[in-house]
C-alpha cells in the first residue's frame, strides 16, 4: 500500500509540474524605439506589440520594450544597450525578440559611426543570446520615412542601414523581417512622416506574425 501511495504522489507531482510547465507563456520582447512604443497613437495598445499580442492570443506574453530615440550604435546619442530596458530584457530571458531599431541611427551625428554599425548590431544579438541561448531573434528592417523626420532620412535607411542589417543578420544567423518594402507606398498611414498610425501598426504586427509563426 505504501508503494502505491508513493507512486500516486509521484504521479500527482509529475502531473502538476507538467501542467504548470504547459501553462508557462511564450515570452515575446519587442525591442525598438518610439515607433515600437506607439508614439502619436491615441492608445499605446494600438502600437504593434499590443496588436501582435492580440493576434497571438493566450499562451503568449508580448511586451513592449521600446525606448524613445534608441539606436543600435553604441556611440550614438541614445544607444539601446545603455538603457535600463536592455538589462530588463536580458533579465526576462525572452523566447522571441523582434528588433525594430535603425531609424535613429541615420541621424548625421549618429551615422558618422556607421563603420561600427554591423558590429554593434551583432553585439546586441550576442547579448540576447547570452541571456537565453535558445532565443529566436529577428531583425526587422526599418519602416520607411517620407522622406525625412528630424534628421532621420529615407536615403540613409534604404542605402545604408538596410544593407548593413542584412549583413549583420546573415553573419549572426538570425531571421529578417522586411517591414520596409510593404510600406513604401503607404505614406498616408504615417501622419508625421515617420510613426505609423493604428492601421499600419496592425499591419506591422501581421507581417511579423506571418514571418515568425506561419510555419509553426
Amino acid at each position: 500500500m505504501r508503494s502505491i501511495a508513493s507512486f500516486a504522489s509521484v504521479l500527482l507531482l509529475f502531473t502538476l509540474t507538467t501542467a504548470l510547465s504547459a501553462a508557462d507563456p511564450v515570452k515575446v520582447a519587442c525591442v525598438g524605439d518610439s515607433i515600437t512604443i506607439g508614439y502619436g497613437l491615441a492608445d499605446g495598445s494600438q502600437a504593434y506589440p499590443g496588436q501582435l499580442g492580440r493576434i497571438l492570443g493566450e499562451g503568449f506574453d508580448v511586451r513592449n520594450c521600446g525606448v524613445i530615440r534608441a539606436t543600435y550604435l553604441d556611440a550614438s546619442d541614445k544607444p539601446y544597450k545603455s538603457d535600463p530596458m536592455y538589462t530588463a530584457v536580458l533579465n526576462w530571458k525572452p523566447d522571441y525578440i523582434f528588433i525594430t531599431l535603425g531609424a535613429n541611427d541615420t541621424k548625421a551625428a549618429n551615422w558618422r559611426h556607421e563603420a561600427n554599425f554591423v558590429a554593434d548590431v551583432k553585439s546586441m544579438i550576442a547579448g540576447f543570446r547570452g541571456a537565453n541561448p535558445e532565443v529566436k531573434v529577428y531583425i526587422c528592417l526599418p519602416l520607411p520615412v517620407f522622406p525625412e523626420y528630424y534628421g532621420i532620412t529615407q536615403d540613409t535607411i534604404s542605402r545604408g542601414v538596410i544593407p548593413k542589417l542584412r549583413t549583420a543578420a546573415e553573419e549572426a544567423k538570425v531571421g529578417v523581417v522586411d517591414l520596409h518594402t510593404p510600406f513604401l507606398s503607404s505614406g498616408r498611414q504615417f501622419p508625421d512622416k515617420l510613426h505609423p498610425n493604428a492601421e499600419a501598426s496592425r499591419r506591422v504586427a501581421e507581417i511579423i506574425h506571418a514571418a515568425a509563426w506561419s510555419e509553426e
